[in-house]
């Protein structure tokens, strides 16, 4: 196993889809971490996504995000998120809701975001490498 990951909704939303080459990868990314954290953001938008995209019936979105939130370790977004996001933004000119994630990935102490939304390999204050983890 490897250390602690912060995994992007996109990981998420493979890991339920019906493109299997990108569901396997999610899969194994996901047993792959002693430690894969999400936050608030990345449910909502996993749940927003498998709705608008009708990746899976309303039920079973509901039961995946419940087991989501079972399995890795969850964190909210606060007031210190939403600041630090601000900073971000400002800093490296991600969208806002990019700049969420990562401010949230960089609260939680990890050091990969695996994400296929920013770049490959660009470090984050020194201490958060990005990682897409289907390329």
């Amino acid at each position: 196993m490897s250390a602690k990951g912060f995994i992007d909704a996109n990981v998420l939303i493979y890991a339920v889809g019906d493109a299997p080459k990108k569901r396997q990868q999610a899969e194994a990314l996901l047993l792959s971490l002693s430690e894969a954290v999400a936050s608030s953001q990345v449910i909502g938008e996993f749940v927003n996504v498998c709705l608008k995209k009708q990746i899976l019936p309303e039920d079973e979105v509901r039961q995946a995000a419940e087991d989501f939130m079972e399995v890795l370790r969850f964190v909210l977004v606060t007031e210190a998120t939403l600041r630090r996001g601000l900073d971000v933004r400002a800093r490296y000119g991600f969208s806002w809701w990019d700049s969420l994630i990562v401010a949230a990935a960089l609260e939680a102490n990890v050091p990969v975001l695996y994400s296929e939304d920013l770049q490959d390999g660009q470090v984050i204050d020194g201490r958060l490498r990005i990682e897409n983890p289907f390329r």
